[in-house]
């Protein structure tokens, strides 16, 4: 009888076995896994850019991804309006006259700004921007 349970004990092993790798297999074909959400609740953000000088909007960056930077702003402001390239573009959160306030760093995440679904950026040119390369080849020209 022993020797019958033995014989029988490795039959068992090998019936877990082959279920487990069947259980394996359904699983990687990926039919029970759960359901993707098709409605996210990710707050997306608007961006309102209006001009630092007359406080007239000069455009809306809609559906900004809370984790985008005041870069990916700048990108998506500069296809929509294609004579302001980013490195061009100053933004700040309040509206200020003078040209020496400082303006917002590009690396700023979009969250941190956010009070509302609505954000409000005053837009300053600041002019074309000329690499330090240009400026020292220049100086040493002279």
């Amino acid at each position: 009888m022993l020797a019958k349970h033995k014989a029988h004990e490795p039959m068992q092993h090998n019936e877990l076995k082959s279920f487990y790798t069947l259980s394996q297999l359904v699983l990687s074909t990926g039919q029970f896994h759960s359901p993707v959400l098709r409605h996210s609740k990710i707050p997306y953000y608007e961006v309102e850019i209006l001009d630092a000088k007359t406080k007239k909007q000069i455009y809306v960056v809609d559906k900004v991804h809370p984790s985008s930077t005041l870069l990916d702003v700048k990108h998506r402001f500069h296809k929509a309006c294609p004579e302001w390239y980013p490195s061009r573009v100053g933004l700040r959160q309040e509206r200020s006259t003078s040209l020496d306030g400082p303006y917002l760093h590009d690396s700023i995440v979009i969250q941190n700004l956010a009070v509302s679904s609505i954000i409000t950026l005053y837009f300053t040119d600041l002019g074309q921007q000329v690499s330090w390369t240009t400026v020292f080849l220049t100086v040493g020209l002279q």
